[in-house]
């Protein structure tokens, strides 16, 4: 008799994971809808609190805020203007040394193409041992030029 419920029992087992088996399969399509269905649910009210609080850093619709929330959003505002400044300085940081690093090679180029040419580069400073001061000549003049009658200013 033991034996004989034993195989009822296993029988009944059989029959609800048969079941339990076979009504999980026969809905997939629906649960992955309702799942899809939930997540965008969730999602659309994502979305709407992010417009809501996309206005009010705008400055829209801030009557309707309390003291606490207008000081979380200048705080916001500070932290995000001074991430913005940090960024800004950086990017300008960021080209000054790409402007000196093409500066130098310029430089070294020039240097070398002078050498080439046997010349000794022009605009560059004098070699340290040599202090002498060149005198250039100008066609400019300050003063009362009497062969044009006007005063010239540079």
């Amino acid at each position: 008799m033991n034996q004989f419920f034993s195989i009822q029992k296993t029988i009944k087992r059989y029959a609800e994971y048969k079941g339990e088996y076979f009504v999980a399969e026969s809905h997939p399509t629906e649960q992955y809808v309702q799942g899809l269905k939930k997540e965008m649910v969730t999602m659309v009210e994502k979305i709407e609190m992010l417009e809501v609080h996309n206005q009010k850093l705008m400055g829209k619709s801030l009557a309707f805020c309390s003291l606490k929330e207008l000081q979380e959003i200048a705080t916001q505002i500070e932290k995000s203007l001074h991430i913005v400044r940090s960024r800004k300085a950086k990017l300008y940081e960021d080209e000054v040394e790409k402007l000196k690093a093409k500066g130098r090679e310029l430089k070294d180029e020039r240097v070398r193409l002078s050498g080439r040419v046997g010349e000794e580069p022009s605009g560059m400073p004098m070699p340290s041992g040599s202090k002498e001061k060149e005198d250039v000549e100008t066609d400019l003049s300050i003063g009362f030029r009497p062969d044009l009658n006007i005063l010239l200013v540079p």
